[in-house]
């Protein structure tokens, strides 16, 4: 069981809130004040440390990954990563695209649950904009354009696949 790194925070503590029900609780009132970032970068290093946690093959990553898809924090993930470059200006894809890479590998049943969240949404501007940045990056996820993220190590030797069972993949 990982109990060094930010991985310790993930083990259910009694009396204590998960940090993904943190991360979903804060994310509307931060959103508000268009401070959202700290808190999903917070998201992401967890989610990428669980992804190394799992590529060692270490035990008890299940109750960890089951907690990330429990709480709703996509929708406001997809939202800061519209307001995002995809890429930084060393031509390295963005940090929130890595977190939805991460979230994808560690549960590939949290991209098309995100997306069926996001189709739910109201009609209106802002909501609007998310249903179609949503459908685009569904396509490249589909065509396999969204690639694993290479910082967390072991490397991941297989493409990230979603929807379906891990016996589904090839």
């Amino acid at each position: 069981m990982a109990t060094t790194g930010p991985l310790f925070l993930l083990h259910p503590q009694p009396g204590f809130s998960s940090p993904w029900q943190l991360i979903a609780e804060s994310l509307p009132e931060l959103s508000r004040l268009g401070d959202e970032h700290a808190v999903l970068d917070l998201g992401d290093t967890l989610a990428s440390h669980l992804c190394s946690y799992t590529r060692l093959g270490l035990p008890g990553a299940e109750g960890m990954i089951a907690e990330l898809s429990l709480h709703e924090w996509g929708v406001p993930l997809l939202k800061s990563l519209m307001s995002m470059p995809l890429r930084n200006e060393y031509g390295k894809v963005g940090v929130y695209l890595d977190a939805v890479a991460h979230c994808i590998e560690l549960d590939r049943n949290w991209w098309p649950s995100l997306l069926a969240q996001v189709e739910l949404l109201e009609d209106g501007y802002r909501n609007n904009e998310v249903k179609i940045f949503a459908r685009e990056l569904d396509a490249k996820i589909r065509r396999g354009k969204l690639r694993a993220c290479k910082t967390c190590l072991p490397r991941r030797t297989t493409p990230l696949a979603v929807g379906g069972s891990a016996e589904d993949e090839v």
